[in-house]
């Protein structure tokens, strides 16, 4: 398990996802049409396909498709990493103490210490 996927990915979905309902609530006019925005990650999607074939060429028409294109791309962005983060184990490497020795060199000088790495001089 990635502890920093995993917070990052739940920020982002989280984030996203509470951008949709706060915009679908706030606008009265979409009320019956914009209900495919409560559901995550895919909701967006089926918004702006539902919603763009309705749309006539105006600015606000086009604003809400950029806004319903960014949000689905957030929460999905999301979703990837919080199942990555949950998925993918993480390996950890431990240094293992007993696979050094320090022994004398034998040469007679005191002080006089060389190391040894799995039976190899170093």
């Amino acid at each position: 398990m990635r502890k920093g996927l995993l917070i990052t990915g739940g920020a982002l979905l989280l984030v996203f996802y509470s951008i949709a309902v706060v915009s679908v609530s706030s606008l009265e006019d979409l009320k019956g049409e914009a209900n495919w925005m409560y559901l995550p990650v895919f909701g967006p999607a089926f918004h702006m396909a539902s919603f763009g074939s309705q749309c006539s060429s105006g600015l606000g028409c086009s604003t809400i498709l950029v806004v319903d294109f960014l949000v689905a791309a957030g929460q999905l962005t999301g979703a990837i990493l919080l199942t990555v983060g949950a998925l993918v184990r993480k390996n950890v490497y431990v240094l293992e103490e007993t696979a050094t020795s320090r022994r004398p060199s034998g040469n007679g000088h005191a002080g006089d210490w060389t190391i040894r790495l799995l039976g190899v001089r170093l």
